[in-house]
Order: structure tokens, then sequence, then C-alpha cells
């Protein structure tokens, strides 16, 4: 079955890896994107042209990008955002080589966060702090153009709202805070790591829950070279490393949030 040679190369690329009873998932967003694409004019028609998106890199590349837009926002788990800005951000921005990394950073909602978080406490910082990666060529496009539906103020605090612009129905990311935000495209669980003891602190959120576990520890493996001595992994409140994985990290609990720190 052509879906599932289809299944197997976005495992390969992603590690986003669809179970049969995920594959229907995989066909529909396939479908979806050939429609909207005009190569087929109706989902029905999908199965006769799977094959193509094996043989066209493009094509292959904007299914990707269909398939790991995850759903994101302003200040997700704000708590857990206050106790990083409390313990590790005010002295990771006291030095001038201090940089945190969004490892799948989607369409960028964390890493502009983290950037308006920083500027809070340094006003007058100008060069990138923050840096922001996706595997999805169409996310970080959204992201780099910093532009989002105006509703979307609704979960920015008042204290940060200083740092956007509602223009009609358009809330515009300030041109301070992209001038601290830096976005790449890169591969999570690519053979060979991006960056290798760049940042003091790496954003890796509600990412995990895709992978299997060959591919969570690759990306772990990247995250852990990308990271400086006794730099912090951040997941989401209720992720953890895992027992396999506490050779990379060692977990440590600040208030009720548990943090990693590189070993």
């Amino acid at each position: 079955m052509v879906i599932k040679n289809v299944r197997d190369f976005v495992y390969q690329l992603t590690g986003n890896y669809y179970s049969e009873d995920r594959l229907h998932s995989l066909k529909q967003k396939a479908a979806q994107m050939l429609k909207d694409k005009g190569i087929i004019s109706s989902v029905n028609e999908v199965d006769g042209k799977l094959e193509v998106l094996l043989r066209d890199k493009e094509l292959a590349d904007e299914l990707i990008s269909y398939i790991t837009i995850n759903e994101t926002s302003f200040f997700r788990h704000i708590d857990q955002i206050n106790t990083f800005k409390d313990h590790f951000l005010k002295d990771i921005l006291k030095n001038p080589t201090g940089k945190v990394l969004s490892a799948g950073c989607s369409t960028g909602e964390e890493p502009y966060t983290l950037a308006m978080i920083s500027l809070s406490i340094q006003p007058t910082l100008r060069n990138k702090r923050i840096f922001g990666i996706d595997i999805s060529t169409r996310a970080l496009n959204v992201a780099k153009k910093g532009e989002y539906p105006a509703r979307y103020e609704r979960y920015i605090p008042k204290e940060y709202k200083k740092y956007v612009e509602i223009d009609g129905r358009t809330l515009k990311i300030k041109d301070e805070v992209k001038k601290i935000v830096d976005f790449h495209k890169g591969n999570l669980v690519a053979s060979q790591c991006m960056y290798k003891g760049q940042f003091s602190a790496v954003f890796f959120r509600n990412v995990l829950i895709y992978f299997t576990e060959e591919k969570k520890r690759k990306a772990l493996e990247n995250l852990h070279k990308s990271l400086k001595k006794d730099g912090v992994l951040v997941l989401a409140p209720t992720e953890t490393v895992g027992i396999k994985n506490q050779d990379l990290f060692e977990p440590f609990k600040i208030g009720r949030f548990v943090f990693f720190r590189k070993k």
C-alpha cells in the first residue's frame, strides 16, 4: 500500500510515526495538500497520486509542512514560563553569549513569547538571543512574517501587549521583538546536530508526544549536544525525558515544575 510508503518516508524524515489507526489521518492530509496544489480536484482522487509525493522533493517538503504544524499559542503554560524567567532567563541574558532555542517552534509564538519576556528584562537588547527551528517551511514563513489573527492578542498578558500592534484583523509583532529572534529550518532527528554547545536553554515542549522511542532518543541527543555545559532543557509540564534518557539529562524541580539539566 503506497500510503505506508509515505508513512515510512515521513517517519524517517521527521520522527513522527503514523500507526495503523492514524494512516487515514495521514492520507487525508496528503489529499488536502495535493488538492490545494491543484494536482487533484477531489480528495477522492488521492490514491492514484500518492507515489508523486515520494518522487517530488518540493511536494514532499510541502507534505511535511502540512503534517508538522503543531497547535501553539503565545505564553502557553505561563506559570512555567514565569518560573523559567525568574530562575534562568535573567541570568542567561546577563551573559552576552546567552541564547535560548525553541526547538520545533512551529509558527513562532513560543520564540516571540521568550523575546517579549527578554525585552521586559533587558529593554536595550538588540542582538539575536532567541532562536527557533522547525522542519516546516510553511510554518517558518509565518513565523518570520510575525503576523497572526488579531484574536491571538487575548493570550498575551497586559504587560506584554506593548510588544505587538493590532492592524485591523491582524496582530503584528513589533520590530524590536523580531530583531532579537532568528528562525532556521532544521530537523530535530537528523543524523548531525545543527548546533553544538550554543545554547544556555532549549525549549522542546509538546513535541516528544509525536515521536517513537528511537526518534525521541535521537532528538534528545541532538538537543543535548546543542546545549552548553549545565544547560537546561524545558519540556511541557506533563512531559519527561524518560528513564532511558536520564544519562543525557538530570531532572530537578523548582516549585511545581520539573526542568532537565544537561549531564
